[in-house]
């Protein structure tokens, strides 16, 4: 039976994309970034899935760069909700993206989830896009879920990428996971 005008055969292959573990690494203790290099040129784009918290008593906004590019070649926007309240901003000219907000140490449980897509990472014809989806919840008292874009005005191909908090460090049981995706 067709749905939505494609016709199943039972030799039809369903399979679209594929997710490959490049590197994975676990925060011991606090740490101030967490840097991925080498990154392997054979995929269509690279995906960062990670669960952060805070090392210290402040929320505070998480990171990325490429390539150990620190002039002012970045831009990013978000829309965040919060339950009650939404809110949006924007950077341009920056010297690094921001992709969402973690949690502090006041919820000692509390960690902040993100999924992060690199698009097109090595393609050398065009700018590098990012999309994030990140939240987290305070013991169901102050959440967060924002969607944040950006971009990274350069046509190198990325070969490094750091993620690092605003002023803050990364708290310990952080997870940062890089994917290879062929499309």
């Amino acid at each position: 039976m067709p749905i939505f005008g494609i016709t199943a055969s039972s030799n039809m292959s369903t399979k679209l994309t594929d997710f490959y573990q490049i590197a994975t690494t676990t925060a011991t203790g606090s740490t101030a970034d967490v840097t991925f290099s080498s990154i392997p040129q054979d995929y269509t784009h690279l995906q960062l899935r990670m669960i952060i918290k805070g090392h210290t008593g402040n929320t505070n906004n998480t990171q990325i760069r490429f390539n150990s590019d620190t002039a002012s070649n970045y831009s990013w926007h978000y829309v965040r909700g919060t339950g009650s309240a939404a809110n949006s901003s924007a950077g341009s000219t920056q010297s690094g993206m921001q992709i969402g907000n973690h949690p502090s140490t006041a919820v000692a449980s509390a960690f902040a989830v993100f999924v992060v897509d690199i698009l097109d990472y090595k393609d050398t014809n065009k700018f590098k896009t990012i999309r994030s989806l990140s939240g987290y919840d305070l013991n169901n008292t102050d959440g967060v879920v924002a969607l944040f874009s950006g971009n990274w005005r350069s046509t190198s191909a990325v070969s490094t990428i750091r993620i690092f908090p605003g002023a803050d460090s990364f708290g310990q049981y952080s997870s940062f996971q890089l994917y290879g995706i062929k499309a």
